[in-house]
């Protein structure tokens, strides 16, 4: 027989050793050496290919507890095998070696394994190292200062796993999930002991700790949240900062960042992270965990990105505030920023009406205007906030003193005065004041005008335009509606609410769902009734969402909108819809140097967003579920695009775009909510990209 030779770490099997151990033991001889003792030299035992199972031969079978000390176990293989209570493999090495280990749901309840080392790792024609899937059951199992590496445990569905102690053990690339990892179930742990374990790349999946877990002293690095995670029965002792570390890959996808994160858009499952956060009961693993999610942003440009989505915004800003975090600066802090940024185009009045709330935005800007204390998001531009700020004027004038000393409203505002108003008041109560560094336009609105404009949509009909040429020079500009458009860039949030009084797209919805011969008269009410309602959400007169999910709703839309987007005329029937919203925003494009195509490109996009945006769980869809007839529809105004102007959106982009909306692969991830925010912060790979943003913000209505 051949020597051992250098196979594995554990050194005492590398020793010199009696014949007996100088060769590995097969299955056919593992019977006669399992109870055989070892002699005084206690020397260990490699075992190799062995077998068990409940063998109908008495001769094979193990009925009676044995004890294995210090052996080595390559590519060891269970089949629904029983140990006898009471058995011991202690300080045992089980190892991989020709193909995964074979664990097929060994009974191992009350066996003492304490010491041992489990290796799942393995590879095969060369091929990446990849890990064992085993799945014991481990009731009553003493595993303590075990090491466990590159081991997928699948525990069965619907069944406890208690009384069992991983206690002082060390894991390395480990997962626990449920069989099969589906997602219809989850594995439980009750009076488990995963105290003073340390780990690396630990993963729990669609795991439940229902009772009487402890994970005291536990020093975890990387540790992967996977679907559902319950930490109810947990219990963490004095927990320090840091002792868990968080896995960067669970944000390493727009998928996953959605599902971990985006409450708004999976309204029914809840968002996997937080819904983890809130069954821990120790608020210093709480606080922990959220402020290692917010250092990520700062690391991580695609959840840094995810920021420009208002959905994601939202999500984190309700799901922050749920819980106690002030004694955190950090989460304070960040919270803070994260409404400036949800609200900041937006109407007050809308969203929040507490003195709390104005309060906590005030003196957010404040600070900010003193310093940029927090580096989140993709803009730093302090002149970003100016709608949210000129909204708060009223309820802190601590805040509009410290905001007019923004250069260049100073000297905007003495011009203002002097020179146009023929005033001596340095007085900055009677106007609002906008302006753009990037274009240096600005605009200046009487405070009744402005007002009016947020009470009740009305345009202003008094305003004073500007460009700030440095050094105090100033230029008063004629209002023509080129001019204004230009200076309305200023701000988001003024820009849509000029625009949506205009409300470029209202003409297109009525054509859209105007009907025709195919509907009743009961189908053609309630198509005014959706009309209505899509109008209203445009012009920011309701908020109110309507579910198009239904079947009824299905057909109803289909015979309404089928002609636009199948069959050989559908290009033809949406032009005049194209030309309509065209010659409409004619005057918006006046200062675009766009040939035609280039601009009804953008136009069908817009048209594609605003479907998009419709079919979503925010406005007329559900978290599973969205109007079909919509997204059919916005495909179709998105291959116009394309055909508009191929190079207004990157070829890959556009095919991930139509991919989520009308997905071919039954893998894709299709979220209409989180199409519309890609769409809304996509940087267009063209000339003069930022205009074009600040173009399409003017049109866009929703």
């Amino acid at each position: 027989m051949n020597g051992i030779g250098n196979i594995f770490r554990r050194p005492t099997s590398l020793e010199p050793s009696s014949p007996e151990t100088k060769r590995e033991i097969g299955n056919s001889e593992f019977h006669k050496y399992l109870y055989k003792p070892k002699g005084d030299s206690q020397q260990p035992r490699i075992y190799r290919d062995i077998k068990l199972e409940n063998a109908s031969d008495p001769n094979l079978q193990i009925n009676k507890p044995f004890v294995c000390n210090n052996d080595t176990f390559i590519d060891l293989t269970f089949d629904k095998w029983k140990a006898p209570e009471g058995s011991q493999m202690k300080n045992c090495l089980f190892t991989a070696r020709d193909h995964p280990l074979h664990w097929n749901r060994p009974t191992l309840d009350n066996v003492c394994l304490d010491g041992s080392t489990i290796e799942g790792s393995y590879r095969e024609n060369n091929a990446d190292a990849v890990p064992s899937n085993i799945s014991p059951s481990l009731s009553g199992t003493q595993m303590k200062h075990c090491v466990f590496k590159d081991l997928i445990f699948s525990l069965k569905s619907g069944f406890a796993t208690s009384n069992v102690d991983f206690s002082h053990s060390r894991f390395d690339n480990v997962i626990f999930t449920n069989h099969l990892g589906t997602l219809n179930g989850y594995t439980y742990f009750q009076e488990a002991n995963f105290e003073n374990i340390s780990a690396k790349g630990l993963v729990f999946k669609n795991v439940i700790f229902d009772s009487d877990v402890s994970f005291k002293g536990a020093q975890i690095t990387d540790l992967y949240l996977c679907n559902g995670v319950d930490f109810k029965g947990v219990t963490f002792g004095d927990y320090q900062p840091r002792q868990i570390t968080l896995n960067d890959e669970m944000f390493a996808s727009t998928e996953l960042i959605d599902l971990n994160l985006n409450i708004m858009n999976n309204l029914t499952s809840g968002a996997f992270f937080f819904n983890a956060l809130r069954t821990i009961g120790n608020t210093s693993v709480t606080v922990d965990w959220v402020e290692q999610l917010i250092e990520k942003f700062s690391r991580l440009d695609l959840l840094k990105n995810s920021l420009r989505q208002s959905s994601f915004c939202e999500s984190l800003i309700f799901m922050l505030n749920s819980y106690d975090y002030k004694d955190s600066i950090l989460i304070t802090d960040f919270v803070c920023e994260l409404e400036a940024e949800k609200y900041k185009h937006t109407m007050l009045s809308d969203i929040h009406s507490d003195k709390g709330f104005c309060q906590r935005m005030a003196n957010f800007l404040i600070k900010k205007i003193d310093r940029p204390f927090f580096n989140t998001f993709p803009s730093l531009n302090i002149f970003s906030h100016q709608f949210l700020a000129n909204q708060l004027f009223d309820s802190s004038l601590e805040m509009a003193h410290a905001w007019y000393q923004l250069a260049p409203l100073p000297e905007l505002l003495k011009f203002l005065n002097e020179d146009i108003l023929m005033t001596e008041s340095e007085s900055f109560d009677a106007q609002h004041v906008f302006y753009d560094p990037q274009t240096c336009r600005a605009i200046a609105i009487p405070k009744p005008e402005f007002n009016r404009l947020i009470n009740d949509l009305e345009i202003p009909t008094q305003y004073t335009l500007f460009e700030y040429l440095g050094e105090g020079n100033i230029v008063n500009l004629p209002a023509s509606q080129q001019a204004l458009s230009m200076a309305l860039s200023c701000s988001s949030g003024l820009q849509q609410l000029w625009s949506a009084k205009i409300n470029y797209f209202a003409p297109m919805i009525s054509t859209l769902l105007a009907g025709n011969n195919r509907c009743s008269s009961q189908e053609l009410i309630r198509l005014e009734e959706i009309k209505q309602h899509l109008a209203s959400l445009q012009s920011k007169r309701s908020a109110t969402k309507m579910n198009l999910t239904g079947a009824s709703e299905a057909i109803l839309l289909h015979n309404a909108l089928a002609d636009y987007y199948e069959g050989e005329l559908a290009v033809e029937k949406r032009q005049p819809l194209i030309d309509q919203c065209f010659e409409d925003m004619r005057p918006c494009f006046a200062q675009n140097t766009l040939n035609d195509n280039q601009k009804k490109a953008i136009i069908s996009l817009l048209l594609a967003r605003v479907l998009i945006t419709f079919s979503s769980s925010a406005f007329c869809g559900t978290e599973t579920d969205s109007p079909m007839p919509l997204r059919l529809l916005a495909d179709a105004f998105l291959e116009d695009s394309i055909n508009y102007w191929p190079e207004l959106v990157g070829a890959d982009e556009m095919k991930n775009w139509r991919e989520t909306l009308i997905p071919k692969d039954s893998s894709t991830f299709s979220c209409s909510a989180m199409l519309a925010d890609l769409m809304s912060s996509y940087c267009h790979p063209i000339s003069e990209s930022e205009n074009l943003a600040r173009l399409m913000n003017t049109l866009y209505p929703l």
